[in-house]
């Protein structure tokens, strides 16, 4: 089902369980290829099993319960399995189990399209059910899924049918191998000294060091440091081109495969292209309401990034020029802003980080999260993950156990390289499980694991995720945890985004890893001035603020490479960038297709970003004036009328509850 192809960067498979009990949540987690394939095996036999009960089941004796109830709790114990072995690959270190890993979710996907995704009988079961007297959230789940199967062609004969269950799994497997050409990628590049002017002496030391040269990673963090921070144009250069060609060339003949796969499989449909059948089942509905939406946005933002710009422009660091048509170039960007930043906002992102070590910080973080909400998050020793670094936290509500939370936050060679939160087993009948990943900047030597203000923008992003998908309960299985639409399933964690960006919080989570201070009203004033000026993000960096102009245009990019063009992806990329107002120069040597993670799962939906954003912008601003980000009675409306409902209602009617005794024309305006 569509529900459970919702994009990898935010959790691969968006598995759900019913009814499992964990005592140790890592004896989940395969630990050798014998037990990768048992796993699988097991979970394919019980699948067969449940539909084949189902099936044998008397026509007059079909219920809810014994039908539709247990065909969904059938897929969600299936989409356990996928979620596990999805685990395996994208985190562990080992590759033998990785790639073991991917074969097994290669057959996996097979078994759930063949058996669960395009079961026809499955399907005449649901048509035959009776709507009559069900409650709200099965009536919603039955809407839902009818409306589902209908798009995903049960009423096609039988040639056209087949024809589209290959496409199917033609697109898993491209998926598949889409992100593992991200994950494996291990581009590097080697400077001297001399070229890492204006990086620290605890980064280059941290380096690996080769006859005299050190040897820098295509990473997140390396990327952030290098691109910011150094004063040298040409290693930015060089940097910023590796950088962007990780996974060039496979990945451009990956996409294109998957681009008319997509397309192939939108036309059997009866849909124009992928976009349209994509957005259809979204609150957004159609593909002109979101280019419309992204026209309104850049109209919005370009106006005040071109007058910052203006005003930074008349005061460059001393290695940058513009081009010829007065824009600047792709890999001086950030360098630009962070120097402009550090003399006209004062702020340091290095010193700033040393108020934020690793631990503490996200200890405190933890800390307002279990007042807001009434939770308790207990570090628990668990000594079994695939990296000694894993954490593992138990979440409890009063006397309920909710679930465990493992955060696996640091970066290794061939893990997963961007940042997401998975829903590995959802609070249906049982603690829940959820995994945080990221790739935070490293322990250096003689200090902590330090967080840079983005990185705890990040944090606070994946861990509203991560509430969402602890407390959002549900009847049904998979639509428990945050299993609901791609464009709303972003607000709960941009809205968390809004703490970093509260002084009375700030201070609350800042403490100096030397001299125990809390965060000087200096930087954070420095901070709040920043916050989204000139659209600072550009691709390798995610700037200090809301980059609503560069996010418009990544979400153009997606929904523009899934409108059924047969043109080359790099040339659509280039019309994109050309098509629209930029401040920064494109950059034609680089290939940032085939590491944007998002066009496998996302696929034309990155939009769901801003568009979620602008849902986040209503609750905030709704808290803000009844009580603040704080205050318990508010975390409490939140938490009963959204995160708990987890995807068991239509979100736009979780929002309008929400702010429903408030009568501001800027919360109660429809997006």
């Amino acid at each position: 089902m569509l529900r459970y192809l919702l994009a990898f960067i935010l959790v691969a498979f968006s598995p759900v369980c019913e009814g499992i009990q964990i005592a140790d949540p890592a004896s989940l987690f395969p630990k050798n290829p014998g037990q990768i394939e048992e796993l699988f095996q097991t979970a394919k036999k019980e699948a067969e099993s449940a539909i084949q009960q189902i099936l044998a089941i008397p026509p007059d004796q079909h219920t809810f319960e014994n039908t539709i109830l247990a065909y969904d709790q059938a897929a969600s114990r299936f989409q356990t399995a996928g979620s596990l072995l999805s685990a395996i690959k994208k985190l562990h270190p080992n590759s033998q189990l990785r790639q073991k890993a991917e074969e097994a979710l290669m057959s996996w996907d097979e078994v759930n399209i063949d058996l669960l995704e395009t079961n026809r009988a499955i399907y005449r079961l649901f048509q035959s059910q009776p709507l009559d007297f069900l409650n709200t959230e099965r009536r919603y789940y039955m809407k839902t899924m009818l409306s589902h199967f209908r798009r995903c062609g049960f009423e096609l004969d039988d040639q056209r049918f087949e024809a589209m269950k290959q496409l199917q799994k033609q697109i898993a497997h491209l998926c598949l191998q889409f992100q593992s050409n991200i994950a494996q990628d291990q581009s590097s590049i080697l400077f001297n000294r001399d070229e890492l002017k204006g990086l620290g002496d605890d980064f280059i030391n941290s380096l690996t060091c080769v006859q005299g040269m050190y040897l820098l990673r295509c990473d997140y963090p390396t990327a952030n440091q290098v691109l910011t921070n150094c004063s040298v144009e040409s290693t930015r250069r060089d940097y910023w081109h590796t950088f962007h060609n990780r996974a060039y060339p496979q990945n451009l003949d990956v996409l294109k495969q998957l681009l008319s796969a997509r397309q192939d499989f939108a036309e059997i449909l009866s849909f124009r292209n992928y976009a349209e059948l994509d957005i259809a089942s979204q609150m957004a509905k159609t593909p002109e309401r979101v280019e419309f939406f992204l026209t309104e946005q850049l109209a919005k933002a370009y106006p005040k990034i071109q007058k910052e710009w203006q005003v930074i422009f008349q005061d460059l660091p001393e290695s940058v020029t513009l081009t010829p048509e007065g824009q600047i170039k792709a890999w001086d960007a950030a360098f630009t802003c962070q120097r402009y930043f550090q003399k006209h906002f004062h702020i340091d992102q290095e010193k700033i980080a040393e108020y934020f070590p690793a631990d503490r910080t996200i200890r405190s973080i933890l800390d307002i999260y279990e007042r807001f909400l009434g939770l308790e998050f207990q570090i628990v020793p668990s000594n079994d993950f695939w990296d000694p670094s894993v954490q593992l936290i138990d979440v409890r509500q009063g006397s309920e156990q909710i679930g465990y939370l493992i955060l696996d936050l640091f970066p290794r060679p061939n893990k997963y390289s961007h940042a997401c939160c998975s829903s590995i087993i959802p609070p249906t009948d049982g603690p829940a499980l959820v995994a945080i990943i990221t790739n935070f900047s490293k322990p250096t030597p003689g200090k902590p694991a330090l967080l840079k203000h983005r990185e705890i923008k990040t944090f606070l992003h994946e861990l509203g995720h991560a509430i969402h998908a602890l407390l959002g309960k549900a009847e049904m299985p998979t639509l428990a945890a945050y299993n609901t639409t791609m464009d709303f399933v972003e607000a709960p964690s941009q809205l968390l985004e809004e703490w970093c960006w509260n002084r009375a919080i700030l201070k609350k989570i800042s403490q100096h890893y030397l001299t125990g201070e809390c965060l000087p009203d200096a930087f954070i004033d420095g901070l709040l001035k920043s916050r989204g000026f000139g659209d600072a993000a550009h691709q390798a960096t995610s700037g200090n603020g809301d980059c609503a102009g560069t996010s418009a245009v990544y979400a153009r990019l997606s929904l523009n490479l899934y409108q059924g063009s047969f043109k080359d992806p790099v040339e659509i990329e280039k019309e994109i960038y050309e098509s629209t107002p930029q401040i920064v120069a494109y950059d034609p040597d680089m290939h940032f297709l085939c590491a944007f993670g998002h066009l496998s799962g996302y696929a034309s939906k990155y939009y769901s970003y801003l568009w979620s954003k602008e849902i986040a912008r209503k609750i905030c601003l709704y808290m803000n004036l009844h009580g603040g980000l704080e205050d318990p009675a508010m975390g409490q409306r939140y938490l009963t009328k959204i995160l708990g409902k987890g995807g068991s209602c239509d979100p736009e009617e979780m929002v309008a509850d929400f702010l429903i005794d408030f009568n501001s024309d800027i919360l109660t305006e429809r997006i």
